[in-house]
């Protein structure tokens, strides 16, 4: 894992992209194999990752704190965990348990005591493409990237913790769409779209209002990993 500060910054009041310049690389965690989907927690004390361990069998979500110490195993698994995402609270990590021939599963586990809990299962439309996925404003559900029965594309659902039946969000007529980042006051909804990144505004019940904002340029490959600042004005995003 390392810390970079490469990416692009969307800022509310400009309304326009701006340039982030790396101006450090940091070296964070440097053991064997590969560590990907790093996710902060929300107070930034911790960083939770999909890690197969310094051995490489033993695949699973991964916390280490910043100030030092070894990373702490929570999850386990014969398959992969991918994609955590924090709850507001910093309680639970809500990720997706991968095993090839089989639906995925949308899971969450405790943070302290690593005590699991299957949500649902999760169709995509390849099976070798996974999802990140963004907790709601209210804490009370996640929305994720699913295989949508009307269109057969990838379209944006929220998927309660109660279990019940997803609700889509955002429909996806000829394209999958990715990548959903909810910003911290549940008022903004950032996602991918045929390799472009556009912001839309949420209202109090999670459904869309308004019409949807383009924020980079069309076609740009391989844009994703969308984050918001922790005061909403701001969206970073890899390009």
């Amino acid at each position: 894992v390392a810390f970079t500060g490469a990416g692009l910054w969307w800022i509310l009041k400009s309304r326009q992209p701006l340039n982030w310049e790396v101006a450090s690389l940091v070296e964070f965690l440097p053991s064997p194999n590969a560590k990907v989907d790093p996710a902060f927690s929300p107070d930034c004390s911790q960083l939770a990752f999909s890690w197969l361990g310094k051995t490489g069998d033993k695949p699973g979500i991964y916390v280490a704190s910043l100030s030092g110490g070894e990373p702490r195993q929570l999850t386990s698994t014969d398959g992969r965990d991918v994609s955590p995402a924090w709850s507001r609270d910093g309680t639970q990590i809500a990720f997706q348990r991968v095993h090839r021939g089989r639906p995925y599963q949308l899971m969450l586990v405790d943070v302290m005591d690593g005590s699991l809990k299957s949500v649902r299962e999760v169709t995509l439309t390849t099976e070798i493409s996974t999802t990140e996925l963004a907790w709601t404003g209210d804490g009370k559900g996640v929305v994720i990237s699913m295989r949508d029965p009307e269109t057969q594309y990838q379209s944006l659902f929220r998927v309660g913790l109660d279990g019940g039946a997803p609700q889509r969000v955002l429909k996806a007529i000829s394209t999958t769409i990715s990548d959903p980042a909810v910003s911290p006051d549940g008022t903004w909804l950032g996602y991918v779209d045929n390799y472009v990144v556009y912001v839309q505004r949420l209202a109090s019940d999670g459904s869309l209002q308004g019409d949807p904002v383009a924020i980079s340029g069309e076609g740009e490959c391989c844009i994703g990993s969308l984050r918001w600042s922790p005061d909403n004005s701001r969206l970073v995003f890899v390009s």
